[in-house]
């Protein structure tokens, strides 16, 4: 780095600086090329800045949207809590009152079903009775007969009897 400087004061005139005509040349030489750069370069430049500007601003104001919807989301989900206890006391008071209807239609059922139970058992009790009204009279009726049957037999003599026989058997013939 020494040498760099040692070199560089090494001038035709001794000093540092360089020689006049190469420094208004390059001096004029610089401003033309910031020139150029501020006629060409400087409206593309400030396009592009401008449109990142414009880009960078479109994405602020869509993050911004973005915030205040969900934040009217947070809103609504917020106030739909304090509805819950609202809505549960509803389906509460709802499946009280279906608890309700239910048993009341229960009730109807069971009690109809014991009316239509009780019916039919009193008509079974009744075709019961006559049937055991029927039995019982077949039962004395063969009972009298079978009695009837040994108190004539043991009351009838041979000629009683005969007698008896032949005057059924007359009376059966002259009905045909």
């Amino acid at each position: 780095m020494n040498a760099l400087i040692v070199i560089a004061a090494d001038g035709p005139n001794g000093k540092h600086l360089p020689v006049t005509d190469e420094l208004i040349w390059g001096t004029l030489a610089f401003l033309v090329l910031v020139g150029i750069f501020l006629w060409k370069g400087l409206g593309p430049l400030k396009e592009q800045l401008a449109a990142s500007k414009e880009a960078a601003n479109s994405e602020f104001t869509k993050a911004e949207a973005e915030v205040a919807e969900a934040e009217r989301k947070r809103d609504e989900l917020v106030s739909g809590l304090g509805n819950v206890d609202a809505e549960r006391q509803k389906i509460l008071a709802e499946a009280d009152q279906q608890a309700v209807d239910v048993k009341a239609e229960m009730i109807a059922r069971a009690d109809a079903d014991a009316a239509e139970l009780r019916a039919k058992t009193s008509a079974d009790l009744g075709s019961s009775q006559d049937q055991a009204s029927a039995d019982l009279q077949s039962e004395m009726s063969q009972l009298t007969i079978a009695s009837a049957e040994a108190l004539v037999e043991s009351n009838l003599d041979e000629t009683t009897q005969r007698d008896l026989v032949e005057a059924y058997i007359n009376q059966v013939g002259s009905s045909n």
